[in-house]
């Protein structure tokens, strides 16, 4: 008869080798299902479906379309119609009243300055809206500039012009 120091370590033995079976049926399926991943990826990698000539057409002419939007509808720095409504008129109408009541002082014939240069002589705030600027006769010596100073004033809503240099 056995003992019951062989009995256990008997049982200790074979606990073990069950234990030790099932660690490496476990890792066993964790490699099949790791290599069968890897077989599922690799298939998709190989048979994706790849962007045909349409696709890129499409996108071509997304980037075409997005660039003539951009270009015609963003401000650009040469574009004259600036125009914003800071000081209580708008931009556009302050050189417009201006540029009518210069030439209604001087005459006509002057030309004034381009949009570029109006950008810098413009300035705003609360109480409205300042051009310095300039009008050179068309005919003659176009370094003959005539100084004036526009103030419309958004209180009152009155455009003040003074000619400052002859």
């Amino acid at each position: 008869m056995l003992s019951d120091e062989d009995k256990r370590r008997i049982e200790t033995e074979e606990r073990a080798k069950l234990e030790r079976a099932q660690e490496l049926e476990a890792e066993e399926a964790r490699l099949n299902a790791l290599e069968s991943y890897r077989t599922a990826v690799k298939h998709a990698l190989v048979h994706s479906p790849r962007p045909s000539s349409r696709v890129w057409w499409f996108v071509g002419a997304a980037v075409l379309v997005a660039g003539i939007a951009a270009y015609v509808l963003l401000p650009s720095a040469s574009n004259p119609g600036f125009d914003d409504f800071s000081g209580g008129i708008a931009t556009r109408d302050l050189i417009e009243r201006c540029t009518q009541d210069v030439l209604a002082r001087l005459g006509s014939g002057y030309d004034f300055p381009t949009p570029e240069e109006r950008r810098t002589q413009i300035t705003s705030d609360a109480d409205g809206k300042r051009w310095d600027g300039w009008a050179a006769p068309n005919i003659g010596d176009a370094n003959e500039r005539t100084q004036f100073s526009c103030q419309y004033t958004s209180a009152t809503r009155d455009l003040r012009t003074e000619i400052i240099q002859r």
